[in-house]
């Protein structure tokens, strides 16, 4: 080139070649940085990624765990219940049968009185359906059913002030179009026995979830990106019931209170970035239950009940508490809220 021209020759074209060796090197060093500065950014992002998968993964590991435990507490219970029933449905039956072969050999009222208030003192309670000695001979005697299970599920007007408000600031902000979580979907279980023919006691398995999704457009750069929430409660509740005397047949009407602990999730995530914490919440709900059995031992249920379940807290799997992003209010706490009006349908085992 011109340089190497105006020194070639010269004292110091030594010293000029040096120097353009010296040059070549440090622009070739130059270049093996950037690339290597390339390759380091890379490995970050992909550490990055496996961080968060891994945080994920042992949240839902522990929150599996939970629910595995709790199955199995719930399934051992309903196994010692279950032959509970069993013992006393084979009580009941042994002694009604020895009342109606003494009923049909004994004249004497006042004898057979005698041995209705035996049968009393035994089961604490007089069933009417033992009849006296004008029953036709060799009718089989009644059994009583008061244990049952139903199952049903529910469908739900919550009160997600707090989260909606924070979806409608994302919609209006990088307009989306993420819909409101005002309904939830649910299941139940409950376990009762019929303690006399008005009040009835028992436990129940509830599950409550809510969800909504949508998309939201950023500017820098320009995309759109994938937004879902979602919010599930596992609760178990004790429950008491009152029944409401009805003048029609095979129709059950009974008014149901119960409380208890709901246990929470709260799942964020936009295009692969999750957000995800657990909380606790003392619950309740009060209610009206109205049976339609189509048989001694099987009928439909249905049901309206208000329910009170606010979560005021999640916390991920570190311990610290979920707080919305910065952007939208420094400081305050992801909260979720069941609470509102409940519908249900199902079914009804009694034995």
């Amino acid at each position: 080139d011109s340089d190497e021209k105006n020194y070639k020759g010269g004292a110091i074209y030594d010293d000029y070649k040096k120097y353009r060796n010296l040059q070549q090197q440090r622009d070739k060093l130059e270049r093996l940085r950037s690339q290597k500065q390339s390759e380091i950014n890379s490995l970050n992002r992909e550490i990055t990624a496996l961080q968060t998968r891994l945080t994920t993964a042992r949240v839902e590991e522990n929150g599996l765990d939970t629910a595995i435990k709790n199955y199995t507490k719930m399934k051992q219970k309903l196994d010692e219940w279950k032959k509970k029933a069993e013992y006393l449905n084979k009580l009941l039956t042994k002694l009604k049968e020895l009342l109606a072969e003494k009923a049909k050999d004994v004249k004497d009222e006042g004898i057979i009185n005698d041995l209705r208030a035996k049968v009393r003192d035994l089961l604490g309670k007089w069933d009417d359906k033992i009849k006296p000695p004008s029953e036709p001979p060799g009718a089989p005697p009644s059994v009583p059913r008061n244990w049952g299970i139903s199952v049903t599920g529910l469908y739900g007007w919550t009160n997600m002030s707090a989260l909606n408000d924070y979806i409608n600031w994302i919609n209006t902000t990088y307009s989306g179009n993420i819909g409101e979580l005002n309904t939830a979907l649910g299941g139940s279980i409950t376990v009762f026995y019929q303690l006399n023919s008005t009040i009835g006691i028992g436990a129940s398995y509830e599950y409550l979830s809510a969800s909504s999704e949508g998309t939201l457009t950023i500017t820098a750069p320009p995309s759109t990106l994938d937004h879902s929430q979602t919010i599930s409660a596992n609760g178990f509740l004790g429950v008491i019931t009152f029944a409401i005397p009805l003048e029609i047949s095979n129709l059950e009407m009974r008014a149901v209170a119960g409380a208890g602990v709901y246990f929470s999730k709260y799942h964020e995530t936009e295009n692969g970035f999750d957000v995800d914490g657990t909380g606790t919440s003392f619950g309740y709900k009060v209610g009206l239950d109205i049976n339609y059995l189509f048989t001694d031992g099987f009928g439909l249920c249905i049901g309206a009940s208000y329910r009170g379940v606010s979560i005021n807290q999640f916390e991920d799997a570190a311990g610290n508490i979920l707080e919305f992003v910065p952007a939208y209010d420094p400081g305050e706490d992801i909260t979720a809220n069941f609470s509102g009006f409940w519908v249900s349908l199902g079914f009804i085992f009694k034995f």
